[in-house]
C-alpha cells in the first residue's frame, strides 16, 4: 500500500497545478449534478428565480391595476367634468367598484387624500406664477452693440 501512494505521491508532485486545475474542475461537475440526482426536476436551483417571477409578477399586477383605475377615473371625471354626473354620483360610481375590486387606490382613505393634498402643497408647484411684463424689450440691431435701459 505504501508503494502505491508513494507512486501517487509522485505523480502529484510533477505537476501539482495541474492535477488541483483538475480536482477542482472535477468538485465543481460532481457539484453540478449531484443535487438534480437528488430531486426530480430540480425545482431547489431555481429557487431565487422563482422569487423573483413572483416579485414581477406583483409589480405586474399593481402597474395593470393602477392602469385600469386612471381609466376608469379619467372616464368618470370626464363626465364630471361635462355634467354628465354629478359628484355624488361619481362618488358612488367609485365606491360600488371599490366594493367590487378591492383596489386601494380606487377608492383612497380620508387620511392619504389630506397627505396627498398636504405635499402637493408643500411642494410649490401649484402656486400662482408672475406674469412677464406688457413692456416690449428693446433689442440691439448687432451683436456687440449696446443697449440702454430705462429707468
Amino acid at each position: 500500500m505504501e508503494i502505491r501512494w508513494n507512486s501517487l505521491y509522485d505523480i502529484y508532485m510533477n505537476n501539482p497545478l495541474g492535477w488541483n486545475v483538475a480536482m477542482g474542475v472535477a468538485v465543481l461537475i460532481v457539484m453540478a449534478y449531484v443535487p438534480n440526482w437528488r430531486t426530480d426536476n430540480g425545482d431547489w436551483l431555481t429557487f431565487i428565480p422563482r422569487r423573483r417571477g413572483k416579485m414581477l409578477r406583483r409589480e405586474r399586477l399593481r402597474y395593470v391595476q393602477s392602469q385600469a383605475v386612471d381609466i376608469l377615473v379619467s372616464g368618470v371625471e370626464e363626465r364630471v367634468y361635462s355634467g354628465e354626473f354629478t359628484r355624488e354620483e361619481a362618488r358612488d360610481i367609485y365606491r360600488d367598484f371599490k366594493k367590487c375590486f378591492p383596489i386601494r387606490d380606487l377608492f383612497p382613505s380620508p387620511e392619504l387624500l389630506k397627505d396627498a393634498i398636504k405635499r402637493r402643497r408643500a411642494s410649490h408647484q401649484h402656486d400662482p406664477v408672475a406674469l412677464p411684463d406688457i413692456t416690449p424689450k428693446v433689442k440691439a440691431k448687432h451683436a456687440f452693440d449696446v443697449v440702454k435701459s430705462k429707468g
